[in-house]
């Protein structure tokens, strides 16, 4: 599966970033990259090429690069690292090569910035594996050949890994940011391609980062995306008291017209563009006709190739591998709350690298407003993002999700006998993943939120019926009736 949103040109894919026009000169790069799933945008349709990198964003970038050379990750357990965590299996991978380690206390530090001089050591033992060219001798005017990582810098450099400065200097402590780490994987290209996996015995180890380097968080500013760059543990303390979901605007919604199609079907939802359909198979909905996609298992509450939302988790249909809650799954990535979850909805973004689960009512035996969302890395498949949802009412249930196009992330909530269509934006909105609101006790659901900022939400439409699941196709929307697929066409 492409890791990117692409236009298909002839036999070449053209990556749409909408942050990254053809004439920028890491283009190229990035265009190489992202197509061989190696680095991916931001849900919003952006690459952000100048946010600066940590130690888990190069594990696993690195991680995916040994997948295609066939290196088995290898058993992890970091104290900092929680189970669950997205970085965790790509991480392993770079372990088992020898390519990252941890710190003499044991931890591995993963928000902590990476620098060029790291960086150089990493492609230097990726370069020993592939049996790489060795490169040629080359002097820098801020990096003497007595330092950790000359050699190695001067490799990279000469080989088009990495490039200096023009006044001749290498600057080992800059920060590398992500146009940075696109070029050095796609000058890795031509020792992959073909490559069989390479020893996984590791060599020496260069010098442990500084262990006084400053900890950086990821980029906070992600549109319609989770609160942080490629997703780290927050740890944070709650935000200021909410009291409720900006909902906006006030002006009442318009009702739009019904139409009854000839298929029936128990969900729907969006993969792209494309429109599923749920019965006894999953079935791709194509002009007046059903193709169908894949078997399903007996039970399923929703399902969007390669997965279906089952009880107790997400089954990847193609790997045959069920991902539940952290601490009571062998292939933890949900918040352990999620375990009481009985019905639910599953959207993908356009470029298929997040996963929204989203439980159809409060996770917890008491009257609640608070639906959490839980947002996955799909590649490899980890927990990335935890936020909350207020229903209008405790009554009301999320009807459907959908994830048409980066920009536009819309639920379907059934409340007094109708259905409310809203656009949501997940920027400004707390994250929970690995929080303390995923401990047991916590009572996220039955204190109300306890003030932590949910998602905001604007009102879209009003549909006569709620429905069940929901997929939007340029304005025409789509959700699963009892006897009969609906279509409504939007405004």
């Amino acid at each position: 599966m492409k890791r990117a949103l692409a236009l298909l040109l002839g036999t070449a894919f053209v990556l749409a970033f909408s942050d990254l026009p053809e004439s920028n000169p890491f283009f190229p790069a990035v265009q190489a990259v992202v197509q061989r799933g190696w680095m991916q945008g931001y849900p919003d349709g952006t690459f952000k090429g100048e946010v600066v990198l940590n130690r888990y964003q190069l594990a696993t970038a690195l991680g995916r690069v040994l997948a295609d050379l066939g290196v088995a990750p290898a058993p992890v357990s970091f104290p900092d690292i929680p189970r669950g965590h997205w970085a965790l299996e790509p991480l392993g991978r770079a372990v088992a090569l020898g390519l990252v380690s941890g710190y003499p206390d044991g931890t591995f530090r993963g928000q902590q910035e990476l620098t060029r001089a790291q960086l150089a050591v990493v492609l230097g033992k990726l370069l020993d594996r592939l049996e790489a060219p060795k490169g040629r001798p080359l002097a820098f005017t801020d990096l003497p050949g007595s330092h950790w990582a000359a050699g190695a810098a001067a490799r990279a450099v000469s080989l088009g890994l990495m490039s200096p400065y023009p006044d001749g200097g290498f600057r080992p402590d800059a920060p590398v940011n992500r146009f940075q780490l696109a070029q050095a994987l796609a000058g890795l290209a031509p020792w992959v391609k073909g490559q069989a996996a390479p020893s996984q015995t590791p060599s020496g180890e260069a010098p442990a980062p500084k262990a006084g380097g400053a900890s950086v968080s990821p980029a906070q500013a992600v549109p319609e995306a989770p609160g942080k760059g490629q997703g780290a543990p927050s740890g944070e303390a709650p935000a200021p008291k909410v009291e409720g979901a900006p909902v906006s605007p006030a002006q009442p919604a318009p009702e739009v017209p019904e139409e009854k199609l000839s298929w029936s079907g128990k969900w729907v939802g969006n993969k792209g563009g494309e429109v599923y359909l749920l019965g006894d198979k999953l079935y791709r909905v194509k002009g007046s006709e059903l193709q169908e996609v894949a078997q399903v298992p007996e039970g399923a509450l929703a399902a969007l190739p390669p997965f279906a939302l089952v009880a107790g988790g997400v089954l990847d249909l193609a790997k045959g591998r069920k991902y539940g809650p952290i601490g009571a799954s062998d292939a933890p990535a949900l918040p352990a709350p999620f375990g009481r979850m009985e019905e639910g909805h599953l959207a993908l973004d356009p470029s298929g690298n997040y996963l929204l689960v989203v439980p159809a009512r409060p996770l917890c035996d008491c009257s609640s407003r608070v639906v959490r969302l839980a947002l996955l890395n799909t590649f490899p498949v980890g927990l990335y993002a935890e936020h909350i949802y207020l229903l209008d009412a405790p009554e009301a249930r999320v009807a459907g999700v959908a994830w048409p196009e980066s920009r536009k992330l819309y639920v379907l909530e059934a409340v007094a006998g109708e259905g409310r269509l809203y656009l949501v934006d997940l920027r400004g909105a707390e994250d929970l993943a690995f929080g303390v609101w995923d401990e047991p006790g916590s009572d996220l659901e039955a204190k109300g939120g306890a003030g932590v900022k949910p998602v905001a939400k604007t009102l879209v439409a009003v549909l006569p019926e709620p429905g069940r699941g929901l997929a939007v196709q340029g304005n025409e929307l789509f959700t699963a009736g009892g006897e009969a697929l609906l279509r409504f066409r939007l405004p």
